[in-house]
């Protein structure tokens, strides 16, 4: 199984257009078992800010819905090093 950490911009492009490529990948990576999603509480905290900013006009229900898909099927993951860019 390969594990991934999803971008941002992969997330966000994958509610924005649902059957392009990036929708493809976040279902691939959600739905298992060739790759895994992987998400820590930084890349999960950036998803959720970046998710609920009005220029993307999101509902509040697509917002829960996706934020809980991530919690409740990516594998939770520390990262043992931040990297300062």
């Amino acid at each position: 199984m390969i594990r991934v950490v999803l971008d941002t911009n992969v997330l966000i492009s994958a509610l924005l257009q649902p059957e392009g490529p990036p929708a493809q990948v976040l279902v691939a990576t959600i739905a298992g078992p060739a790759a895994r999603m992987c998400v820590s509480g930084d890349v999960y905290a950036e998803y959720e800010e970046v998710i609920r900013r009005p220029r993307f006009k999101r509902t509040d229900s697509e917002i829960t819905e996706t934020l809980r898909t991530v919690r409740e099927l990516g594998i939770w993951v520390k990262p043992s090093q931040k990297v300062r860019t």
